[in-house]
């Protein structure tokens, strides 16, 4: 399913952002949810990669399994370089280390994952400052590694003293629900950020852009013109500046495809005020016209006069009813 452009509008924070990151500078990127934190994080994550940075991604649900995926994902990228104290070696992978220069994770996972959190990040901060050492030996820059982290409220306050080991040696860029800034053992870890990035409502106009490029991307007709302009404008004041509520409306709006007067409400909220139809507007004209005619005919005869208008009357209640209300925003 393609996503919008959720990251328009957000240009200022994007340069403040790439500026501290290419420093080496830890941030944290704190915002309500549907703002686009995760989009400015993918975009981080796109610069590690464009500038073959070393980078961890921790993003499990628990902190523990994240530690353990950093392990992985160390392994599988320099398992050469990962240095272990002989006494973390099983007889097998220390025999493959020294016959072949480097252990298969398979031989290697159990033996990691039997250690505790606190000794696992004490092992994987000296791998990272074994590495360093090794590329200076190389003639190369050792650039501190860094590591994404997804929710910032997953490291708990038990762990919280492990994350600050491992902030000391690396460059960490996370992303925190606003909501959770209120969480205490979470002040001591965002004063240890270098920078904290705030991301505030987008603007109206900004967000009727984001929704008529995300038209443009979708394959949704519309009624009509005014059909199409009434969704903009709601699905704009709906989403409250929250980009992430718009994607969810454009998504809603493509498994139906066609938008129009009727299923339009079942889509936007807030869609209440009535109005009548050009058709019916017509047809309720052209009875007053024949009341009007008849009684002009009657003109001198009061009997059918009283016909006229009577007839009028009728006509004009019955188109009345039978018009239907339409609704518009």
């Amino acid at each position: 399913m393609v996503k919008i452009n959720t990251l328009l509008g957000r240009e200022n924070e994007l340069e403040e952002i790439e500026q501290y990151f290419k420093a080496g500078a830890s941030l944290v990127i704190v915002a309500p949810p549907n703002s686009g934190k995760m989009e400015i994080l993918q975009n981080c994550k796109q610069l590690a990669l464009d500038s073959n940075s070393f980078h961890l991604i921790f993003e499990d649900t628990t902190f523990a399994l994240a530690i353990k995926t950093l392990f992985r994902q160390y392994h599988e990228k320099y398992g050469e370089c990962l240095f272990l104290p002989e006494d973390l070696y099983t007889k097998q992978a220390m025999h493959e280390r020294k016959t072949k220069g480097t252990v298969s994770w398979d031989k290697l996972k159990y033996k990691l994952f039997s250690l505790g959190i606190a000794q696992s990040v004490k092992t994987l901060i000296f791998s990272f400052d074994w590495r360093e050492k090794r590329l200076i030996e190389k003639g190369q820059k050792g650039n501190k590694p860094i590591i994404f982290v997804d929710n910032l409220r997953k490291v708990t306050d038990g762990n919280t003293a492990i994350f600050l080991k491992l902030m000391k040696h690396c460059q960490v860029i996370a992303v925190l629900n606003s909501s959770h800034l209120n969480v205490k053992h979470l002040d001591l870890i965002l004063s240890n950020f270098s920078y904290k990035i705030k991301l505030d409502s987008l603007a109206l106009h900004v967000c009727r852009q984001i929704v008529k490029k995300g038209l443009e991307r979708k394959n949704i007709t519309f009624e009509n013109s005014r059909i199409r302009r009434m969704f903009i404008n709601q699905v704009s004041k709906n989403s409250e500046g929250l980009p992430g509520l718009i994607d969810k409306s454009l998504i809603n709006a493509s498994l139906i495809g066609h938008i129009d007067r009727e299923n339009i409400c079942s889509l936007v909220d807030n869609i209440n005020v009535k109005y009548f139809s050009m058709f019916p507007i017509l047809q309720i004209v052209l009875a007053f016209g024949a009341a009007f005619k008849m009684i002009g005919l009657a003109l001198g005869d009061i009997t059918l006069r009283i016909e006229g208008v009577v007839f009028g009357v009728l006509l004009f209640l019955t188109f009345l009813f039978k018009s239907k209300l339409e609704k518009e925003i």
